[in-house]
């Protein structure tokens, strides 16, 4: 694969431009933090899954504002560069989201979709982009700089952490939420695999074509 531009997105690091969002809305327990480095040249993403309260849960970070919208029209894929300092705290799948309809009341308007797939349950929530990766860490070298480039086209539909029949991609010409996270997956959640603390510094967040 051969990218010839990278774009950065929302680089500086800014705190506005980013808002925790985690399971404590229905109940749950997770929590998640992001601390910027002086100048946004980095970001620390960490936190805690804590599945026991709702057997699943979820620990993002999230941009802010319902009525942005970013066209990636232009864009193949997304670059997410990242340092695993310790090797035992990013022993879990990491999740980048896009979302291009935000559901009604999530500071945002409400969805127009006159054709609701019938193969999603009923409810207010929009179907989740989601690309999934377990992060690489190198004991012997805490500051080696790793990165994902997921092409826009492996991030597959999802509707409340399933997947869902349906042929939808985003909507790369209106984006209106970017979202990384650490969640349970059925395949994972006998043995609660995902849960715990987590951390990761996150250098730069690109678009590349």
């Amino acid at each position: 694969m051969k990218i010839v531009k990278l774009v950065p997105f929302l680089f500086p690091w800014v705190s506005t431009d980013w808002t925790p969002q985690t399971d404590q809305l229905r109940g749950g327990v997770s929590f998640s933090g992001l601390d910027i480095a002086e100048g946004g040249g980095q970001a620390i993403f960490y936190g805690q899954l804590n599945t026991t309260i709702l057997d699943a849960g979820f620990s993002a970070q999230r941009t802010t504002g319902g009525q942005r919208s970013y066209d990636w029209s232009q864009y193949k894929g997304l670059q997410f560069e990242y340092k695993s300092y310790e090797c035992r705290y990013v022993d879990k799948i990491f999740t980048l989201i896009i979302k291009d309809r935000l559901q009604q009341g999530d500071d945002g308007p409400p969805p127009t979709n006159p054709n609701p797939d019938p193969a999603l349950p009923p409810g207010p929530d929009t179907i989740s982009f989601e690309y999934h990766f377990l992060p690489e860490c190198d004991p012997k070298n805490p500051n080696k700089l790793f990165k994902v480039q997921p092409k826009f086209d492996e991030f597959l539909p999802e509707y409340r952490g399933s997947k869902v029949k349906t042929n939808e991609r985003p909507q790369l010409k209106t984006v209106r939420r970017f979202s990384f996270m650490v969640r349970s997956f059925d395949s994972t959640q006998q043995l609660r695999e995902q849960d715990g603390r987590y951390a990761m510094l996150v250098k730069k967040i690109s678009l590349w074509k």
